[in-house]
């Protein structure tokens, strides 16, 4: 089932893409998306993610944020998929640990 970007999403996209804020906004913003929940790895409709939009516009600060929570979120999803293996191994569960 595919799910739909969220709003936290959906603004941090925006506001990295419009460029309508002066770099300290955007800077304050994102931080505050970010810690919202805002989701780093997710693509707008221009098929980019903020951290592609925020390279292609020079924004380094905004750059460095994205960066480290993109590598917390595949952090996340690693560990996440460690534990189901390391657990389907203990179970003997041959199916899952073929994946």
């Amino acid at each position: 089932m595919k799910q739909g970007i969220r709003p936290v999403d959906k603004t941090l996209l925006r506001v990295i893409e419009e460029g309508k804020l002066t770099q300290g906004e955007l800077l304050k913003l994102v931080k505050n998306l970010i810690s919202s929940g805002a989701n780093p790895n997710i693509k707008g409709s221009s098929h980019r993610t903020a951290l592609e939009i925020a390279k292609e516009k020079d924004y380094q600060e905004i750059i460095v944020i994205l960066g480290d929570a993109n590598n917390e979120a595949n952090s996340t999803l690693i560990g996440a998929y460690k534990s189901d293996l390391i657990e389907a191994i203990h179970k003997g569960d041959t199916e899952k640990v073929k994946l």
